[in-house]
């Protein structure tokens, strides 16, 4: 299995063929071959936590890290598990699997992309409290009642079953607004500053929104040049 032989890797990673895909796609990002049009990069607060509990798909687990960086980058193990107080704790670990599929590649994209066209980043930190009763926070997936509007219903109804269904609504207003902003103009509005590397400010939606400079900026800095499975 994937999971456990290459760690890291999943279904949907891009296979570098030398003709329908000619780069990795973040190499194409970076030498500016990928459209340059606006584009809104993001990720959740705790990509990890729901495939640690109900898909066991990543690398949230440190046998699973150590094999993912004798793969793909034994000299930068350290670095980056340092960023990580508290590893190889359970958390921790969740973290670091998330971060390497989800959040890091994001930002390789964002701050390459941002040298060529408009580009935006946020975070998203909001999670009813069914989803910290459930012990897993803002994870994968959970952006989606609030993307499409539908508190009342589905999976956005069970997660506002234990209260907090006014705030998921609002939440939920405010994200769509600046998604719905930036398919019709381009540009997500003037509350959400674009991302540049000098700044790298970040839209974090959560009860009340901020504008970040660099989340996680000894993270980034300790996932700097690695490229994972290539």
């Amino acid at each position: 299995m994937a999971p456990e032989s290459e760690p890291g890797t999943r279904a949907v990673a891009p296979v570098v063929d030398g003709d329908f895909l000619p780069l990795h796609p973040i190499d194409a990002f970076r030498a500016g071959t990928a459209h340059r049009v606006p584009l809104v990069m993001g990720n959740m607060g705790r990509e990890g936590a729901l495939f640690d509990q109900f898909e066991d798909v990543l690398p949230t687990k440190p046998e699973r890290i150590d094999t993912m960086f004798a793969l793909t980058g034994p000299d930068l193990k350290d670095r980056v598990l340092g960023a990580y107080p508290g590893y190889p704790g359970k958390r921790e670990a969740v973290d670091v699997g998330g971060d390497a599929v989800f959040w890091h590649p994001g930002i390789q994209v964002a701050e390459a992309h941002s040298a060529f066209a408009p580009t935006w980043s946020y975070r998203f930190d909001y999670a009813p409290r069914m989803a910290h009763l459930l012990g897993l926070g803002a994870t994968h997936g959970l952006d989606i009642p609030a993307v499409f509007g539908n508190y009342a219903s589905g999976l956005g109804r069970f997660l506002t079953l234990a209260g907090g269904g006014r705030t998921a609504v609002s939440v939920s207003n405010r994200f769509q607004g600046a998604l719905l902003r930036f398919a019709r103009t381009g540009n997500p509005g003037p509350m959400w500053p674009a991302y540049e590397t000098q700044s790298r400010k970040t839209k974090i939606f959560d009860r009340t929104d901020q504008i970040v400079p660099d989340p996680h900026h000894v993270r980034r800095v300790a996932w700097n040049g690695y490229l994972g499975y290539r």
